[in-house]
């Protein structure tokens, strides 16, 4: 059944809109005065996940009607390299961006003004350094993080040991997925726990449930093609329930999960 609801359908971009061929894993946050704030991939190769890509953070005050771009994450063409996998969240008063360069480097910028202006950009790779898993690929959401209902932000990540390639770019798996966590409003992060268990989980969304539960909706190589899903209990040290759920077929491509008034959304 299909809800007959209001809904806002705006194009923001297209296919071989300006210099770019593609845009592509668009993330989108909703601040408490109705501000959105979007980010994305902006590609000059239409399917390279390693070509020079730019990142392109947009906001909009009018509830999603028109927008306008407040930052781009670029590279000289010259010295050209991939900005990926940006990553956004919202704690009530910052607006909070993880992003990568060439899946080496993990970034954080921040903005207190609803993304209109945004800090400096903060390397963080050391928290991606210390899990305990042997990585050449490292990666946040993309999409979206949370800010949870105990006051943490907790943006779902993964990491890959692929092999190297003649150009020097490295395959996307084996991978395994997880998160990272900052319990004061992003000054300083920890690493959470990695799904060592799936068969190479990688491009993760998370919510969390009225019971405080986190669920966490992992995009696999499992030949049957369905999403895995696993919970983590507040404080706990390992994920559970982890299974595939046979509705959700799973296209391999990004999937977003919220939960809305206690109800579970998935679109991929």
């Amino acid at each position: 059944m299909f809800s007959k609801c209001p809904f806002l359908d705006t194009v923001l971009y297209r296919e071989n809109d300006g210099r770019y061929v593609s845009y592509r894993i668009p993330g989108i946050v909703a601040c408490d005065d109705h501000t959105l704030v979007a980010c994305l991939e902006a590609r000059e190769d239409p399917v390279s996940d390693w070509g020079k890509i730019d990142i392109i953070i947009l906001v909009s005050g009018d509830g999603g009607n028109t927008w306008r771009e407040t930052m781009i994450i670029s590279s000289p063409d010259d010295v050209p390299c991939t900005f990926n996998n940006p990553c956004l969240a919202f704690d009530g008063k910052t607006v909070f961006l993880v992003y990568h360069r060439d899946y080496r480097q993990a970034f954080l910028v921040t903005s207190e003004d609803r993304g209109a202006a945004w800090n400096n950009a903060r390397e963080i790779t050391s928290v991606f350094q210390a899990f305990d898993w042997q990585w050449n690929v490292c990666a946040a959401g993309p999409g979206h993080g949370i800010f949870t209902s105990d006051k943490k932000l907790v943006f779902p990540v993964w990491l890959a040991n692929g092999a190297v390639l003649p150009d020097g770019t490295r395959k996307h798996w084996p991978s395994v997925a997880g998160f990272i966590v900052s319990r004061d409003h992003g000054r300083t992060w920890v690493p959470g726990i990695l799904a060592k268990e799936l068969n190479s989980g990688n491009e993760t969304s998370v919510c969390e449930l009225p019971d405080k539960r986190l669920l966490f909706d992992f995009r696999t190589r499992d030949e049957a093609r369905k999403r895995t899903v696993g919970y983590r209990y507040p404080d706990g040290d390992r994920f559970e329930d982890i299974h595939a759920v046979p509705q959700l077929d799973d296209p391999m491509c990004f999937g977003s999960i919220l939960c809305i008034n206690g109800i579970v959304v998935q679109v991929n």
